[in-house]
């Protein structure tokens, strides 16, 4: 099973997939690849290029077991200010693309990087976040 190894700057990780249930599934840089986090009917990249200011840093989370799964989870540590801006286009994201999203929860930071906020994104009809 994957695990994350801890550093400077990122730690959490393995303790936020351990609490949700799953297994972390990697970093990625641009494009930020949350795709198949989102259902295949959904899928739209110019629309969610639209969007790509909220992901950096991203970590993917997929369910344990056997097999190849997809992901469920994804946390974003992008380097924005908390506001109802960031608030109304993290909502329209999810609502687009049929996620769940949380802004700024302290307990889902894994990026230690001053002036990044944890942006975490599910799919409500596969994972319940923890």
């Amino acid at each position: 099973m994957p695990r994350f190894v801890d550093n400077d700057q990122y730690s959490n990780v393995n303790e936020i997939a351990d609490r949700n249930g799953l297994i972390w599934d990697g970093q990625y840089g641009s494009p930020y690849d949350i795709e198949s986090l989102i259902e295949k009917a959904l899928r739209d990249r110019d629309e969610m290029q639209r969007y790509s200011r909220l992901f950096d840093h991203t970590k993917r989370f997929k369910p344990r077991g056997s097999g190849k799964k997809a992901p469920v989870m994804a946390i974003s540590s992008p380097y924005l200010a908390d506001n109802d801006e960031l608030r109304s286009a993290v909502a329209a994201f999810a609502t687009r693309f049929g996620l769940d999203a949380v802004v700024n929860d302290s307990q889902y930071r894994v990026y230690a990087e001053n002036g990044t906020i944890p942006i975490v994104f599910w799919r409500p009809d596969l994972h319940t976040l923890a």
